[in-house]
C-alpha cells in the first residue's frame, strides 16, 4: 500500500477503513470503526475478519520464535531453545490467547520484543521489530 501511496499520490481511505476495523478487532475493541459505536462501516468485513485474525496469530508466532532466538542468543542450546518455544506454542492459554479476540497476543508479542532487545544488550533491535506491526 505504501508503494502505491507514494507513486501515485492516491490515498484509498477503504483500505484505511478496513486497517481499522482490523486493528480495533486484533486488539479485542470488537467489529467497530471507533470503539463504542457499533456502525458496519467497511466494504470489506471477511477481509477485515482474516486481517485481525491473521495479526493476532502472527503476533503469538513472532513470540515463539523471539523466545527461541533469546534462549539461543543466552547460549541455550538450541534442544532446549526449540522445547521451550514448542511449550509456549502447545500450551492451551496461548491458543486461548490468539483466539480470544483481545489484544494479549500483541502485548505478549511486545513484551518478548523487549526481551529479546534486552537479552542482546542493544537497544537498537527494538525498534525494527516493533516496525514489523506497525509500519
Amino acid at each position: 500500500m505504501g508503494f502505491f501511496r507514494i507513486y501515485t499520490n492516491i490515498c484509498l481511505e477503504d483500505a484505511l477503513i478496513t486497517y481499522r476495523y482490523s486493528e480495533n478487532l486484533a486488539l479485542g475493541r470488537g467489529f467497530v470503526f471507533n470503539a463504542g459505536e457499533r456502525i458496519l462501516g467497511t466494504t470489506t468485513p471477511l477481509f477485515t475478519m482474516i486481517l485481525g485474525l491473521l495479526g493476532a496469530i502472527l503476533a503469538g508466532l513472532g513470540a515463539g520464535l523471539l523466545i527461541f532466538a533469546i534462549l539461543h542468543r543466552l547460549h541455550f542450546s538450541r534442544s532446549i531453545s526449540m522445547l521451550a518455544m514448542a511449550i509456549f506454542y502447545l500450551h492451551p492459554d496461548t491458543f486461548w490467547t490468539v483466539t480470544g479476540g483481545m489484544e494479549t497476543s500483541l502485548v505478549i508479542f511486545f513484551m518478548v520484543c523487549g526481551l529479546y532487545a534486552l537479552s542482546s544488550n542493544n537497544y537498537m533491535y527494538l525498534p525494527p521489530l516493533l516496525h514489523l506491526f506497525w509500519s
